[in-house]
């Protein structure tokens, strides 16, 4: 577990599919302020840098890994429809990702990694089979955030 920016973060090391992934987050969080967790949904592309540079540090993004799962999808959508699992709102980080990872492979990389280009951190579409380290995030009321 991690803070950043006054919120709780569990870096998971263990290489799961997106769906393992988020059963999984629902399972570190639920304590607290908050009541369960979920794949991370960065609302920010500083948080995204942030937690990037986390992953980094832990080797949970190095050489056996280059990405994490995060809560980004475009399951039961159209092509390239991507958005946060939880709140079906577009990621900020659509901004800073060239529009070839972010197309959806013609219906077929559904899910979505965060991943480190050289320069913080952008967003990978990926097929939701593949495995990846992923980062999981509180859900529920947290003081002042």
């Amino acid at each position: 577990y991690a803070i950043i920016n006054g919120r709780w973060y569990f870096f998971e090391k263990s290489k799961m599919t997106y769906q393992q992934a988020q059963i999984n987050c629902q399972q570190k969080f639920g304590f607290g302020f908050y009541q369960s967790g979920r794949l991370v949904e960065p609302m920010s592309i500083e948080i995204g840098k942030a937690l990037v540079a986390k992953a980094k540090a832990l080797n949970i993004i190095g050489s056996s890994s280059h990405a994490v799962w995060i809560g980004y999808d475009q399951i039961g959508r159209g092509n390239g429809d991507f958005k946060y699992a939880s709140t079906g709102i577009k990621s900020p980080l659509d901004s800073v990702t060239g529009f070839s990872n972010i197309d959806g492979d013609s219906g077929n990389a559904n899910c979505m990694t965060l991943e480190d280009n050289g320069n913080g951190g952008h967003l990978d579409d990926e097929y939701c089979e593949s495995v990846f380290n992923s980062i999981c995030e509180g859900e529920g009321t947290y003081p002042g955030k």
